[in-house]
């Protein structure tokens, strides 16, 4: 029996081994994927968005940043 493929994106949907399926390739065969952007080489950033993303992940760049300097890294 195989498996309905979904009708929307989702996050917990397992995309590599579908991939890996219909290829027709083994798990350790050699897949290449190829990742590029159309992003503007300068991208401007608000005050409100940078305090925006401290309030959610302040804490976790502080924790890494801290292991970081003690690592010497």
């Amino acid at each position: 029996m195989t498996k309905p493929k979904p009708t929307a994106p989702n996050a917990n949907y397992r995309y590599e081994e579908q991939f890996v399926a219909e290829q027709g390739v083994g798990r350790d065969a050699d897949l290449v994927w190829t990742v590029s952007d159309d992003l503007p080489e300068h991208i401007e950033v608000t005050r409100e968005e940078i305090d925006l993303f401290h309030a959610y992940f302040g804490d976790v760049i502080d924790e890494l940043l801290d292991d970081a300097s003690r690592s010497g890294g």
